[in-house]
């Protein structure tokens, strides 16, 4: 039980490290998201300049999403579904954790553009 706790301490302890990160400029970075070539990503932001920053789990996550987008990036039929409009999703998107019945949101990005988020 002692050593639970104490993996448990150590996996606060490292969060707490890597919220205390430092910008050159002296500023601490925090959790945010960006624009990366049309895809938006994990990164951490410095508060005090805006710089924006990568750690090893953000960019193998921007390389894996790169590589799905890559593949799948194709233009897409509407269909009629009942009295509903859809579009099918690639199944190579699974691996982002898109699944039958998920709930998504759907919101207006634009005049010619829309949001989905799950």
């Amino acid at each position: 039980m002692n050593q639970d706790k104490n993996l448990d301490l150590l996996g606060k302890n490292v969060k707490r490290f890597v919220k205390k990160m430092k910008c050159e400029c002296g500023g601490t970075f925090v959790d945010s998201k960006t624009d990366f070539k049309g895809l938006s990503v994990d990164c951490m932001v410095c508060r005090y300049c805006g710089r924006v920053s990568f750690d090893t789990s953000h960019i193998k996550k921007i390389i894996d999403l790169t590589s799905l987008a890559k593949k799948t990036m194709k233009k897409r039929k509407l269909i009629s579904v009942g009295d509903s409009i859809a579009v099918t999703i690639p199944k190579k998107f699974e691996t982002l954790g898109i699944k039958i019945g998920n709930e998504v949101s759907i919101e207006l990005a634009g005049s010619n553009a829309i949001k989905i988020e799950f």
